[in-house]
């Protein structure tokens, strides 16, 4: 079943992994959530979420092997 992401209420898109002042604390926040292993980076007043492997090498985001 697919469920198109613009007809659910903004509380069902987004699951809460981390709170900022922890991210903003380390920098960068390695969590796994729904299978999917997340690197979050908190850059200047900002946080980026980006799936931890990069495609073309497979090396971890989070600890700049890539």
């Amino acid at each position: 079943m697919s469920r198109d992401l613009d007809t659910l209420p903004t509380e069902a898109r987004y699951t809460r992994v981390a709170s900022l002042a922890d991210v903003e604390a380390a920098s960068c926040e390695v969590i796994h959530v729904e299978g999917h292993t997340i690197a979050l980076f908190s850059y200047g007043d900002k946080v980026y979420a980006v799936d931890n492997r990069c495609p073309h090498m497979g090396a971890s985001r989070s600890t700049g092997e890539a």
